[in-house]
């Protein structure tokens, strides 16, 4: 190309080319690693925090679990050695000799067990029976009693928590059962319903209204501590197991229904 002055004059053009940085190197990206960064840190400081929470409270009520176990009831034990009492100062040793054996048998089981957090269904009705047992006596056999197992439940391969039924019973028989002098019923059954296993507690007792109303004439303010801890122990089971038991109290025309379903634990290889 010619200028005005005839001299050639080369046209300059320039070419600009950027490379873009890697995309792990982008500003982007590096403030997308931090978020997630954060969000993984708090997420793993939550999930360990509410594993250690659990773990701690599963741990306590064991611990009070123990205690209770140990002890069983007192108000159970002071009324079995009265009745004892009662049959030796009644000069009837045969009756005396009968409850004391059973009396004794019900606590080596209730030790045996306390060594475990699950015992075979088997195991639960054998030593709920014994127990009855010692109710009914103690009620000069003024009680009757059953626990049915479902056909379709093997009894020996399905766990269940130790003791999570007995508080049931118990609160049964004292608030329901023992204000009636004669006509005392008490049945328990097991059955496989929406897969859990069902539990129903059901007496012909007095019911709750009358029972909260002869309370109040007693001016009696005894919360259970049995009954505290089996709910406790329910929500464990429930966070172990990722399903939550179900527990439902029922008024029934005569008596109360108490219904509980737990997960269905199946007995390992190993036990």
């Amino acid at each position: 190309m010619f200028d005005y002055s005839g001299e050639w004059q080369a046209e300059g053009k320039s070419i600009q080319i950027r490379v873009p940085p890697p995309f792990w190197l982008s500003t982007w990206f590096l403030i997308l690693m931090v978020f997630i960064g954060i969000a993984a840190i708090a997420l793993f400081i939550h999930l360990r925090t509410k594993i250690i929470s659990n773990r701690f409270k599963q741990r306590q009520v064991e611990l009070e679990l123990s205690a209770l176990r140990s002890q069983m009831n007192p108000h159970f034990i002071f009324n079995s050695l009265n009745s004892i009492q009662y049959y030796i100062l009644q000069k009837e040793p045969k009756a005396a000799y009968t409850y004391l054996t059973k009396f004794s048998a019900l606590m080596r089981m209730i030790l045996q067990n306390s060594r475990q957090r699950f015992i075979s269904l088997a195991a639960e009705k054998e030593w709920l029976l014994l127990y009855l047992e010692l109710e009914k006596l103690r009620m000069e056999n003024q009680l009757e009693y059953s626990i049915s197992i479902a056909d379709d439940i093997n009894a020996n391969a399905i766990m269940v928590p130790t003791m999570l039924v007995q508080p049931y019973v118990e609160n049964a028989i004292i608030h329901g059962l023992l204000p009636k002098d004669t006509d005392r019923q008490l049945h328990v059954r097991f059955t496989l319903r929406n897969n859990f296993l069902h539990c129903e507690i059901e007496d012909n007792g007095i019911g709750r209204k009358e029972s909260q109303l002869l309370n109040a004439k007693r001016n009696k303010k005894h919360t259970s501590s049995g009954m505290k801890i089996t709910q406790e122990r329910l929500e464990i089971l429930g966070f172990e197991h990722g399903t939550i038991p179900q527990l439902k109290i029922h008024d029934l025309t005569q008596g109360t229904m108490v219904v509980v379903d737990l997960p269905i634990i199946y007995k390992q290889s190993n036990e």
